[in-house]
Order: structure tokens, then C-alpha cells, then sequence
């Protein structure tokens, strides 16, 4: 692999790595969130439902991505500069 595609694949995998996080996190978030106002509804004919704040929620998401490609661009930056000889020995 070339220098640049080993910084390729890091990044890809940091923002694959996000992305299944944010996916699972989202919909566990807001499932517990709805199933926890809902169980402390005081009222039996009060009806709960699920409201998402989709602008929120992007933002969050495409800070959660960012984060997660400047946290990786430092060591693909390393990565990318070793021979793979002297990193496999280390």
C-alpha cells in the first residue's frame, strides 16, 4: 500500500467505526428515552410519542464524525510515514 492509502484507510475506518456507534446510539438513546417517559407518564390516557430533533441530532452527528477524523488523522499520519517491516517488530 501506498503511503497515502494507508492514511486512506485509517480515516475510513475511524468514520465507519463512528458511524456504527452513532447508529446503535441513536436508536438505543431513543428507545430508553421514550420507554423512560413513558414509564413515569402519571396519567394512563396521556399517550407519549416518540419526537427526534432531526437538526440536533445532525449536528451531533457530523461533530461525532469530525471528531472521529481528526482523532485519527495524527496516527495515520505515523502510520503512513513506518515501513511495515519496523512497525510489525515494535
Amino acid at each position: 500500500m501506498s503511503r497515502r492509502a494507508v492514511a486512506r484507510t485509517i480515516s475510513v475506518e475511524a468514520i465507519l467505526m463512528a458511524a456504527a456507534a452513532l447508529i446503535v446510539g441513536s436508536a438505543l438513546g431513543a428507545l430508553f428515552g421514550w420507554a423512560g417517559v413513558a414509564s413515569v407518564a402519571p396519567r394512563p390516557d396521556w399517550v407519549v410519542t416518540l419526537e427526534i430533533p432531526w437538526l440536533r441530532m445532525g449536528a451531533v452527528w457530523l461533530a461525532a464524525l469530525a471528531a472521529a477524523l481528526l482523532a485519527a488523522w495524527l496516527p495515520a499520519r505515523r502510520m503512513s510515514k513506518v515501513r511495515p517491516a519496523q512497525g510489525l517488530a515494535a
